[in-house]
């Protein structure tokens, strides 16, 4: 091998390895059942690859999700807030990977893809919820100006962000439809094993050695498959077990084998991006308001450098890529205090609701005095605050005599918790009867 193939191999390119594989044959959907892991040796980084080993299709396809949330009115449900069934069929239509068995009333979390993108987009600020007046009306998404900033990143810049809003604003527990979070404590296990080149980088849950991590990630289903579309490894599909469970939301897999293109990214996403440290779901459930993705976290001792700064996330890749193809990160939507008069609308349901006004400065505490006062409650019984507007999550603002370990109300500003105009979150109110209103935030001035 010459020095100079040895460097290309070294230096990788997301542009090269898309152009050349939307060229070849390849193009067509692979199912994921039928996907091979080709080993380093037999091939080089510019030919073209099947695409269910590098993460190519991931950009193309995010980007049709894209084009047809910008070029359409897309309604959202009002309950859960994912895309109405309607525009699901005709999104599936359009990418590479389809959902499979599903009909025009088939929800958002049977296709999985499309629920992955769902949630990238939203994490990572390129779409965001609309919601009109008339409680008739349902939400819609639309595209925010990210995403023509997003447009100007080059393949591999594209690529590192959506990684990035994986790793540290998703909330991975949600995505999976699930509260808690059964995939971040286990991650860092299965990645050192799967660096094992004495097992061949990969894990065989059909083995009686494995039965052990085959239970502790039972529950992962479709994450063992956001982490292939991102190109980290390849599932092999358990289909038998998946025909005795009979749900079209599991997924289970045999064994998973990481790709070259994993090999070289596990490392760092293991040892120097811990989704402990990283990840900003898993740190709020913690009881931080504010994060700061890779800092250390509140309890830690021994600090050499308290006050340093983390690094950004994509400096930690910068030598696996060419240094033209990652050049700069893309800029992150922090939760900064945001000072003013807030109004809110607190609605029980659609006959009994009210507004409410307070300054950013006092806590949401106050807000839910203000609540209780207005709709005539006392003050006995415990409350939380649900910002993700899921009950009983852990992205939770709880009341003083809460222990649950969640943020106290009496401790955070109202200006503090990253709230903007039309976001909209769950308040309850005794935590035995279960009386629950939707905060919107009208106005802020």
């Amino acid at each position: 091998m010459s020095k100079k193939s040895k460097t290309y191999i070294e230096q990788l390119s997301i542009d090269s390895f898309l152009e050349n594989t939307l060229d070849s044959k390849q193009t067509e959907s692979i199912p994921a059942e039928k996907a091979t892991f080709v080993p380093a040796e037999n091939h080089s980084w510019s030919a073209s690859q099947n695409r269910k080993t590098y993460p190519v299709h991931l950009l193309e396809d995010f980007n049709q999700f894209m084009i047809f949330v910008k070029e359409n009115m897309v309604q959202i449900t009002k309950k859960a807030e994912y895309i109405s069934p309607k525009y699901l069929l005709l999104i599936n239509e359009r990418l590479s990977i389809k959902a499979q068995d599903v009909t025009a009333y088939t929800k958002q979390e049977y296709y999985p893809y499309i629920h992955f993108f769902y949630h990238l987009a939203l994490a990572g600020g390129l779409i965001e919820k609309i919601y009109h007046d008339s409680t008739s009306a349902k939400p819609i998404i639309k595209v925010t100006e990210r995403w023509n900033l997003y447009n100007e990143r080059t393949e591999t810049e594209k690529y590192i962000f959506l990684l990035e809003t994986f790793w540290i604003d998703v909330n991975w527990a949600g995505l999976l439809g699930q509260r808690t979070n059964f995939v971040s404590h286990i991650l860092p296990v299965v990645f050192e094993k799967l660096m094992d080149k004495d097992a061949h980088f990969r894990i065989d849950f059909d083995r009686e050695k494995e039965s052990l991590l085959a239970n502790l990630t039972h529950n992962w289903h479709h994450f063992f498959l956001f982490l292939e579309w991102l190109g980290i490894w390849v599932c092999e599909k358990n289909q038998e077990k998946m025909d005795d469970y009979g749900r079209k939301n599991y997924y289970f897999v045999k064994s998973i084998t990481l790709t070259d293109f994993g090999k070289k990214i596990v490392p760092i996403l293991w040892q120097q991006r811990k989704v402990e440290l990283w990840n900003l779901a898993l740190r709020r459930e913690l009881g931080e308001i504010n994060p700061i993705p890779g800092s250390d976290l509140p309890d830690m001792e021994d600090d050499p450098n308290p006050s340093e700064k983390p690094p950004l996330f994509y400096q930690a890749f910068s030598h696996i890529f060419d240094k033209r193809e990652l050049r700069e990160t893309f800029p992150r939507i922090e939760r900064a205090f945001i000072p003013g008069v807030y109004r809110f609308k607190v609605a029980l349901d659609k006959n009994s609701w009210c507004e409410v006004v307070l300054d950013g400065e006092q806590s949401m505490g106050d807000l839910s005095n203000s609540i209780l006062r207005a709709f005539g409650f006392d003050h006995d019984h415990l409350y939380s605050f649900f910002m993700d507007g899921i009950k009983w999550s852990h992205e939770a603002i709880v009341s003083p005599a809460d222990n649950s370990g969640e943020p106290i109300a009496d401790e955070v500003k109202i200006g503090s918790v990253g709230l903007r105009k039309g976001k909209q979150f769950l308040y309850l109110y005794d935590y035995g009867e279960e009386w629950t209103f939707k905060v919107t935030v009208k106005h802020i001035d």
